[in-house]
């Protein structure tokens, strides 16, 4: 979802601190030039464009299919979430 020049993210649920997202919303963030703003329950955390590739991690490499196009496949990207004060 966007709102303004932020793209925004609900976060279920944290796998040992870190947030969780799918590569292609990563890539037309950073394509569009705009910051993603995950929110996890009360917390807030935005990372720019530039953050969102240089924090960029991988627990899992493989690739994933998806249940809705199977023919469509997609990568996760982890983020440590460190919430706004």
């Amino acid at each position: 979802m966007e709102t303004g020049n932020n793209m925004n993210y609900t976060v279920k649920k944290l796998m040992n601190g870190y947030v969780s997202i799918r590569d292609y919303k990563v890539d037309e963030a950073v394509l569009k030039n705009k910051p993603i703003t995950f929110r996890y329950g009360n917390s807030k955390m935005t990372l720019s464009p530039k953050e969102l590739v240089e924090k960029r991690f991988q627990f899992v490499k493989t690739a994933f299919r998806s249940k809705i196009n199977p023919e469509q496949s997609y990568r996760l990207y982890d983020y440590k979430f460190t919430p706004a004060e």
